[in-house]
């Protein structure tokens, strides 16, 4: 359900950036076998630090604010 939004997200981006090379934007449906375990890798290793981030924002933030806006 998150890859959706995260593709919504940056694929324009990435096709800006890549939009003379096509097909490095299809790397795991076109890629050789190590090209598709490093893209593995790399999305399985980034996987632990989004979701730290992701919780901080959207469970600390909000109630740090609201909490703020309270004491004022």
């Amino acid at each position: 359900m998150q890859a959706a939004s995260v593709v919504y997200a940056v694929g324009p981006s990435l096709q800006k950036i890549h939009s003379d090379n096509p097909e490095a934007l299809a790397v795991e449906e076109n890629g050789k076998a190590e090209d598709i375990e490093a893209a593995s890798s790399i999305r399985t290793s980034l996987m632990g630090p989004f979701a730290g981030l992701g919780d901080s924002i959207l469970m600390v933030l909000p109630k740090t604010i609201f909490g703020a806006i309270a004491a004022y």
